[in-house]
């Protein structure tokens, strides 16, 4: 006689789901920071070898010196003192700085990401709506900013105490300002790893805090249309549908056209929003 255990079965789907939705979100973001440490690391021999003066500095402050380049912070304490180094350095930032871009964009959408669907399964929700683009809640944006404070504290520090010159120096660096009276340094390679790291965490965290400030700012300066939204993205289980597609689908099977069918969408809500309140 056999028994079959379907909540074990169905338990293992709902893991092997769960990693599969992982990996589809951390996979462009593995790939794009892999690209990146390349090309800072290609960036900080190229004028090691390049400019004389800049090779006093060492591997381990160039490659800070190349982060910094492509990230627009740019401290000025370490500069190109030759034709050939600065010739070097407009290529390097035209070609690198977009690549930053896309490793920062990639990481606030990774996090947000993350964050909905660990809270989405922790409370066992499959069907999921997102409206538009996917951002992280206030909290956590904040969240995100103060722990890259604390992350300057303890691990460059050693101390448990934050100062104001600590918080002037993270928000200069963080936004991209980078005014040079205080910039970063390292005087081992392990110890430029762990820096490089430390600013482009730091720079992501402020960004995403940063983009839930414009919205927020958008939101309460603009007044936002009580309509139906006419894109973002349906995610049922494990396929993810445009708003755009379904209407048009539903739209064909009903036979009506996607104005009318909007119109029903939102007499429903409306509706809805009613019935709650009784």
């Amino acid at each position: 006689m056999l028994f079959f255990d379907f909540g074990a079965e169905q338990n293992f789907s709902n893991e092997n789901t769960l990693i599969k939705r992982l990996l589809r979100i951390t996979f462009p973001f593995i790939f794009v920071y892999s690209l990146l440490a390349l090309y800072i690391t290609l960036g900080a021999h190229l004028f090691y070898y390049t400019d004389d003066e800049m090779a006093k500095s060492g591997i381990a402050n160039l490659s800070i010196f190349a982060f910094t380049a492509i990230a627009t912070i740019g401290y000025g304490n370490i500069y190109p003192t030759n034709d050939d180094s600065r010739l070097l350095c407009v290529i390097y930032s035209l070609l690198g700085i977009p690549l930053c871009l896309v490793c920062l964009d990639s990481t606030v959408k990774t996090f947000a990401r993350l964050h909905w669907l660990l809270d989405n399964t922790v409370r066992r929700v499959r069907h999921v709506w997102f409206r538009g683009e996917i951002r992280l809640p206030f909290g956590v944006a904040v969240g995100l900013v103060l722990s890259s404070f604390m992350f300057k504290a303890l691990c460059f520090d050693k101390r448990f105490h934050f100062t104001l010159e600590d918080l002037y120096f993270c928000i200069v660096s963080f936004s991209t300002v980078g005014l040079g009276d205080i910039y970063v340094t390292s005087r081992s390679n392990s110890g430029a790893v762990l820096k490089i790291v430390f600013l482009i965490y730091g720079t992501i965290c402020t960004s995403a805090f940063f983009a839930v400030m414009g919205q927020w700012y958008l939101r309460m300066f603009r007044r936002r249309k009580k309509n139906v939204p006419i894109d973002g993205y349906l995610i049922v289980g494990d396929r993810q549908v445009r708003l755009k597609k379904l209407l048009l689908q539903m739209s064909t099977k009903l036979n009506i056209s996607p104005s009318e069918l909007k119109t029903v969408i939102k007499e429903m809500k409306e509706l809805i929003e009613i019935s709650e309140q009784y």
